[in-house]
């Protein structure tokens, strides 16, 4: 078993896991796909049916991270690529054409097409929808919501330790309802 007496956390405060641990894991599954029993697992590794289980499940975890991360890379390169190409399109002079000769306006000058512009924001717009989807940008923030019990106590402490202030100072606290 190894030791995890010394872990290091995330900024999140969850524990990082070390190289044996996970090596650890690896072998719980391994065990796991031999037909193991979760009880068979813990007595081979010298832990608990429970801890078997979750090793387990992480190593599972494991296995199912890394194909996706690689995935995930792969979609974004593709992102990137056409967000390239739909810049490319964007910074080019498009020309309008009709019945396959070009356009010109009354002074004699080709006339610019704004379609394919338009059409390249389109584009670059829905591609970066698509990449923010991917890297989970546009996900819900974890807001903290304080039960109202709490504030409530928060008041009442703050209203005695002012309440001792004033009295330590020699200053009557004001009576509700006086007008200060």
């Amino acid at each position: 078993m190894p030791d995890v007496s010394a872990r290091n956390r995330t900024s999140q405060g969850r524990f990082i896991r070390g190289k044996d641990e996970i090596e650890h894991d690896a072998e719980a599954a391994r065990l796991r796909g031999e037909g193991l029993s979760y009880a068979a697992i813990g007595k081979r590794l010298g832990i608990s049916k429970s801890h078997a289980w979750e090793a387990v499940q992480r190593a599972f975890r494991d296995t199912l991270r890394e194909p996706a991360d690689q995935a995930r890379a792969v979609e974004l390169a593709r992102l990137e690529a056409a967000h390239d190409a739909a810049m490319a399109v964007l910074e080019r002079e498009h020309l309008a054409i009709s019945h396959g000769r070009v356009v010109e306006g009354p002074d004699g000058t080709p006339l610019v097409d704004d379609a394919p512009i338009l059409q390249a924001i389109n584009t670059i717009m829905r591609l970066s929808e698509s990449r923010r989807r991917l890297l989970g940008l546009d996900a819900p923030q974890r807001t903290e919501v304080i039960p109202i019990s709490v504030i409530d106590e928060e008041i009442r402490l703050l209203t005695d330790e002012l309440a001792a202030f004033d009295d330590a100072a020699g200053t009557p606290p004001p009576t509700e309802g006086a007008p200060d």
